[in-house]
Formats: structure tokens, sequence, C-alpha cells
């Protein structure tokens, strides 16, 4: 019996929502000790035990030793419970620059990897990803032995992330309106679960990252968009696009943005911008210090590669990517004062040069609380990476089938008052 046949199965018998719930804290506590588990599911040490007996005995529960990783979760002791990987499988999707889709067993264990390389340049390049889904999805769920379960889709753009309606994105170039979970849902069966590739940052920093035991953190990406985790949750906004500190205005400028207005940070701090001034200064003749780390003169300039240049000394990078974070870094002021968070982190790359990222901001932060606040904000490097984020939207999706299966229980027990 699959996942998707317990949550159906609960639905029609309402003794076995206590199974399911046993299961959802067990997969979100990988080797939880079942004396851990009464207080957390407000279960009787004897419901737990019998609970956990049959679970074992259907063979959706394993016992086995405490994994070292998990020590700062509860419930730690010589002998944890886990979810059966062959259990149920999700898959996770990324659409960035290029096309990952990944099948992950109950575990959190890559089962099969698929990826494409993109060149989304060109209108009409959305044909490239919804070709790359419809030969990655079958081939994925043809490696599972049982169901999958779930789907999560992690992309960027103006899209209703309810509906999946998609009105403009870089992950789908010149598709015009068009419902992607529409498309899923024919192509698989599956109904998809979306979000903003930049509202993955935090999911993944607090499971997996830096941000284990904060519950109120900010975590901002090399595109100036960023993720909220406030009071123990992820914050999306009301339609599902907060973060957009692109548009935030830090100073004035001739140069308008596309709302309308003048020195916002995108016009300034953005990725690509940095990048192209490189482009422009090759393709007059130019001769930077960063041809030394191309292959080509035609190579695209990545972040990774203006990185490798700074830390094999290359000052113009350095000071123009300094100058970067100094626009960055007044926009995470306002940020601060706004939200107060305990904890504000920058990508992960940013480790590796912080003299002109992480330094930059901490000095921008001198201000932040001054007026005698006691206010304290740290600035930090995240631990995880994009080849975390297939991972962070499969468990993200997962969860709303819990999530589906913890509201019927409440209309259950509230039908029955």
């Amino acid at each position: 019996m699959s996942l998707k046949d317990v949550v159906e199965k609960s639905r029609e018998l309402r003794q076995n929502n206590k199974m399911l719930k046993l299961l959802e804290l067990i997969w979100k506590n990988p080797g939880i000790a079942r004396r851990d588990l009464g207080p957390l599911a407000r279960l009787s040490r004897g419901a737990v035990t019998s609970n956990i007996t049959q679970l074992i005995e259907e063979q959706y529960v394993v016992e086995g030793e405490s994994d070292p990783e998990n020590e700062n979760r509860l419930g730690r002791g010589s002998i944890g419970l886990y979810v059966a990987p062959d259990f149920f499988y999700t898959i996770g999707i990324l659409i960035l620059s290029d096309f990952t889709a990944v099948l992950y067993d109950a575990s959190g264990k890559a089962v099969k990897v698929y990826h494409e390389p993109f060149k989304m340049q060109k209108e009409g390049a959305y044909r490239q990803t919804l070709e790359a889904l419809q030969r990655a999805i079958p081939q994925l769920m043809g490696e599972a032995r049982t169901e999958v379960v779930a789907l999560g889709i992690a992309c960027t753009g103006i899209i209703d992330f309810d509906s999946g309606e998609v009105f403009s994105s870089s992950s789908f170039p010149g598709i015009g309106p068009f419902n992607l979970k529409n498309f899923i849902r024919e192509l698989c069966g599956l109904d998809p679960f979306l979000i903003n590739i930049s509202h993955l940052n935090p999911i993944m920093e607090k499971l997996w990252g830096a941000a284990k035991n904060i519950d109120n953190f900010i975590t901002v990406d090399d595109s100036c968009t960023a993720g909220f985790f406030l009071n123990g949750e992820l914050f999306r906004g009301w339609q599902k696009h907060a973060g957009e500190l692109g548009y935030m205005k830090v100073t004035e400028t001739a140069e308008i943005a596309n709302d309308g207005r003048g020195g916002v940070v995108a016009l300034k701090a953005l990725s690509h911008v940095l990048s192209d001034q490189l482009r422009s200064m090759i393709a007059n003749g130019g001769r930077p210090k960063i041809l030394e780390y191309m292959d080509s003169p035609d190579q695209e300039i990545t972040t990774e590669l203006l990185v490798q240049a700074i830390e094999g000394g290359d000052k113009y990078v350095e000071q123009k990517m300094a100058e970067r974070y100094e626009v960055i870094g007044e926009a995470i002021v306002n940020t601060a004062y706004m939200l107060n968070p305990e904890a504000i982190f920058l990508e992960a790359w940013t480790a590796r040069c912080p003299q002109c990222t992480l330094d930059i901001v901490e000095r921008k932060m001198g201000s932040y609380g001054l007026s005698n606040w006691h206010l304290s904000t740290r600035i930090r490097s995240c631990k995880c990476t994009m080849k975390t984020a297939p991972r962070a939207v499969a468990y993200l999706a997962a969860e709303v089938v819990f999530r589906n299966s913890d509201s019927r229980r409440a209309e259950q027990e509230t039908e029955v008052e």
C-alpha cells in the first residue's frame, strides 16, 4: 500500500488518522525515538506502541541507528524510527539556467537524476522546457517501484502558484498565458506543487543548512530576491510573490526600472550587470583578467567564474562585486529594520569572497539599531546551494500530501463534535 492509499484509507476510517500522523512525524524527524512521538502526536504511550508496531509490520516504517546528521532533532537515542525508503517516491524539478529533475525515495535519497543544459535566450524557448518535462517525468516515474505521490516544480517569474497560470517567466521564455498545473496533470495525473525559486532558499537552510535552530531569518540570493522564514514558517505573501528586493528604492538614478521608478536595487545589483560589463569589455577588444579563467572569449560569465577570478586575485572583479553589495547592503539594512530577523543569509558562494560581499553588508549593518534599541541581526552565508533545490521542492510537495490529510482529519473531528 502506498502513501496515497494510506491517506485515502484514513479518510474512510477515522482510526487510521493516528497512524498517518505518526508517519508524518517520523518522516519529518528521521531517527526519532518512540518515547518522543507521544508528546508530538498527543498520543498515549500505548497508542504510540500499538500504531508503531502495525506500521513496522506493514513495512511502512523501519528501525535503525540514530543518524549523526540529525543530532539536533528531537528524540535522539540508540534506536530510531525511519519511513521505509520505498514506501513512497517524490519528484523535484528545478527550472533555471538548466533543467534538473530528480526522483527521491521516502528517505530523501536521490534515486535517479535527469538533467538538460538550456539555452533560454530566444523567444519561444519555452518549448525546450515543455519538452524536457515531457521526457523527464515519465522516465522518472518509470523508475519508481511504487506510485509517485507528489511532484514539485521550482521556477521563476510571474505565476499564479495556486491555479498554475504562467504569465511571464524566464523558465518558460515567450510562453504567454499558459497553465502549468494543467499541463502536468495531463502528463502524469499528479497535481504539482509550484514555488518561486527564491522561496526555496529558506526551506533548504532550515532543513539541511545553517538555520536549523533559527525560526526568524531571511535569505537573499544573487537575483536580489529574498526568502522569508518568520516565526517558524515560510512566508510567501498573499499572492506568493514576496521578496522582490530588486524593486526596493535605495538611491536616485536617471535610469528607470520596469516599474517606472529610478534608483531601485535591480538597476545596479542584479547578477548579470557585472557579467554584461565584462562581456562588453571583451567585445570591444579589452583583455580583462577574467579571460584567464575562461575557455574562450565567448564563454558565459557565470557567478562561479566571477568568484574564481576574485579568488585568483582579480581586483577589478572584486571591486565591481563590492559595488554591487554596497547597493544590496542598503536593501538588506532596510529589510532588517522592517522584520528584525535573527539572521540574514547570503548565497553560499559569498563565503569564498567575504571581503566584497559579507564584509560589505556587515559594514552597512553598522547603523542598525544605533538608536539604543539593542537590535541584532547576523549576516551569514548559506550552506545550501541550488543543487539542493529539487530535494527541497520535492519535500514541500510531499508535505502537501500530509497537510491535505491533516485538513481532512480536522473536518472529520468537527463533524463528530
